[in-house]
């Protein structure tokens, strides 16, 4: 796994599990959480299409890799 892969899908599990919480109950918190994570995974996956049409593939996890090391 690439790590922007890796980000995306962390970025996805956080959201997912961020949108379960707010439901009322538990069907709707389940809901919640399905319907955030589709949408996000579908959303991410545009994003990274489109990315790695502008940028080589091997580019696209150095720039991030070097983006994280200054944090």
């Amino acid at each position: 796994m690439t790590v922007l892969g890796g980000a995306s899908l962390l970025m996805v599990l956080l959201l997912t599990a961020w949108a379960a919480r707010k439901g009322s109950t538990l069907a709707r918190g389940l809901f919640l959480g399905m319907l955030a994570g589709l949408a996000a995974t579908i959303v991410l996956s545009f994003a990274l299409g489109f990315l790695r049409n502008i940028l080589p593939v091997d580019q696209i996890d150095f720039w991030l890799a070097a983006q994280l090391g200054r944090i």
